[in-house]
């Protein structure tokens, strides 16, 4: 029955309002578009609100930060540290080290790399990597329960760099740059059930969540590969030549002109960094063709794209500068000074107090 009664009806509007905006004045799922850059030559994570375009805050977690990964919710971020060997876990709304995961101990001294997290932050993959002689026969991933806080498992894997996720909550992905494979990490039984071969040394790479195809970077190789996962055929794709000479960037490695690859949300686009143009490039997957080049800052490293497709995050390690891009223009919209020798970076979705 409807009424007539004015504070009646004042009342029933606000908590329409409230209802379906979570609060008054903020829709419901409100949350800011941020960028994590881990600054491999310090000991800081350089914190960037991507609408605004400015960089917010810097996290000390300790010298030789390398690999950055987090849940879908965006309300945690895990950040490894080589010195140290542990895994940080920040609060995203006031970043600030809430938490450390001492990481397994070697005689030989590994060290973690690129982390991976399920969507749900049960479980972090960390991949342990050797330097030296032992790196091409040494090496485990320290899977852990975040629930715990705790290693619940060590697998070995020889040479690992980096994991990723792929959408799921049973299954991460972990590279072996000692045999050219991809490893499927199978988190109800713990284990690696499958292997993909994707050619010689395996470097950062992407996992299509609707195909299951795998795009990977490759040592010594200016483009990617892509992997069918049923049939395993592999097929090369190099980069166009920007119509410049090679930056001569001091790159980490010197065999990784391409160190960034990244897919976007719909899994249509996959973006991708050129060391040696300082560019980055934009591959339709469907139809197998690129975009123009999209002139960054000296060596584009890692790339991130925001979970709603609408910024590129690409850190430059040459200059210590990070570059946002509008994905829609594909157009860098703001290039910000960071901190030393900027690598991996990490787009989020975090959420509004």
């Amino acid at each position: 029955m409807a009424t007539k009664n004015p504070g009646v009806i004042l009342c029933l509007a606000l908590l329409s309002v409230i209802g379906s905006k979570g609060s008054l004045g903020a829709p419901a799922g409100d949350a800011t578009m941020m960028a994590y850059v881990t600054n491999s030559g310090g000991d800081n994570v350089t914190v960037v609100n991507l609408q605004m375009r400015k960089v917010v805050a810097n996290i000390v977690v300790g010298e030789g930060v390398h690999g950055a990964c987090a849940p879908a919710d965006g309300r945690q971020a895990f950040f490894t540290v080589m010195s140290t060997r542990t895994l940080q876990i920040v609060d995203t709304a006031t970043s600030r080290v809430v938490a450390t995961v001492p990481l397994v101990s070697h005689p030989f001294g590994a060290r973690p790399n690129q982390c991976a997290s399920t969507p749900d932050g049960r479980y972090v993959a960390v991949p342990m990597r050797f330097s030296g002689k032992q790196q091409s026969v040494l090496g485990d991933v320290d899977i852990i329960d975040m629930g715990q806080r705790k290693i619940v498992n060590v697998l070995p894997i020889p040479f690992p760099h980096n994991c990723v996720e792929a959408g799921s909550n049973e299954l991460l992905y972990c590279e072996t740059r000692a045999r050219g494979q991809i490893y499927r990490l199978n988190l109800k039984t713990r284990s690696f059930d499958e292997k993909f071969f994707v050619g010689q040394d395996p470097r950062p790479f992407a996992i299509a969540t609707r195909t299951g195809r795998i795009f990977s970077a490759l040592g010594g190789f200016h483009g990617f590969v892509v992997v069918d996962t049923e049939d395993r055929a592999i097929h090369r794709v190099s980069l166009p030549d920007a119509g410049a000479e090679p930056s001569g960037c001091q790159r980490y490695e010197p065999n990784t002109p391409t160190h960034g690859v990244a897919l976007t949300p719909d899994g249509k686009e996959l973006w991708v960094t050129s060391m040696d143009n300082g560019s980055v490039y934009v591959y339709d997957v469907a139809s197998g063709t690129f975009s123009r080049p999209i002139h960054t800052g000296d060596c584009p490293n890692w790339i991130s794209v925001t979970p709603n497709g609408e910024y590129v995050t690409v850190s430059n390690s040459g200059e210590d500068t990070m570059s946002i891009i509008d994905a829609g223009r594909e157009k860098v919209v703001a290039d910000l000074k960071v901190g030393k020798v900027p690598k991996r970076l990490l787009a989020v979705e975090v959420p509004r107090s």
